[in-house]
């Protein structure tokens, strides 16, 4: 038995964590025939459950440490001394469609600066790319007629 299969048992089968979690059944068997939580509902799923399964467990491809996406006050009340070992080398960072704080590593936020701004940089170039295609096509219709 995965520990999908465990917390959907621990939460009273599908129907009930479906409802928790305002999903249709059919989606939480699908999870649950893949044997993973999609990378978008991992913290729902979590909170779901009170924390009593953490990002981690569920998905160690996202959340490689034991600490990643839980909210900073459940952290604080799990492992008081790690938490004070490791605010001066983390950031902690707002997430407003949650409303809770979430702590990554130094290397996460870089991480995660560094692909925000080649996501910038990328739509940059692709809007300058389309405009000076839009000039070309104006160009060659003007000089035709």
């Amino acid at each position: 038995m995965t520990i999908l299969e465990k917390e959907i048992q621990r939460a009273g089968g599908p129907q009930a964590l479906a409802k928790q979690l305002k999903i249709t059944i059919q989606r939480l068997v699908n999870w649950r025939s893949r044997g993973r939580v999609p990378a978008d509902m991992v913290l729902n799923f979590c909170r779901a459950l009170d924390w009593q399964v953490s990002p981690h467990e569920l998905r160690p491809d996202i959340y490689p440490n034991p600490y990643d996406g839980l909210p900073f006050d459940q952290l604080a009340t799990q492992l008081p001394a790690t938490v004070e070992a490791i605010k001066p080398a983390q950031a902690r960072v707002f997430t407003p469609f949650t409303g809770g704080e979430y702590i990554y590593s130094e290397k996460e936020r870089e991480r995660r600066e560094t692909e925000r701004r080649d996501r910038e940089r990328r739509d940059k170039e692709r809007r300058h790319s389309e405009r000076r295609e839009a000039e070309r096509r104006d160009h060659d219709r003007r000089s035709i007629a």
